[in-house]
């Protein structure tokens, strides 16, 4: 979904609302992060480490966290 959501914002030409003047096109990159379990800061902080990530040359429009965060099961 955020891929798409990226994709789609940067294939709209962008206009002045008043003047329908032309601005160009815009992008979008995001860093997504597995939440369960992380303080909040923590999540802040590994969003923003995929978006450095995603916003590196060549890397694409979304970088997505490949740590598995564990399930603790209670009995």
């Amino acid at each position: 979904m955020v891929t798409e959501a990226c994709e789609a914002i940067g294939a709209r030409e962008m206009k002045v609302r008043e003047s329908d003047e032309p601005l160009g096109r815009i992008s979008l990159s995001a860093g997504v992060a597995a939440s369960r379990s992380r303080p909040p800061q923590e999540l802040v902080e590994a969003a923003q480490a995929q978006l450095r990530r995603a916003k590196q040359p060549g890397a694409g429009p979304v970088a997505i966290e490949s740590r598995m965060v564990g399930v603790s099961a209670t009995s």
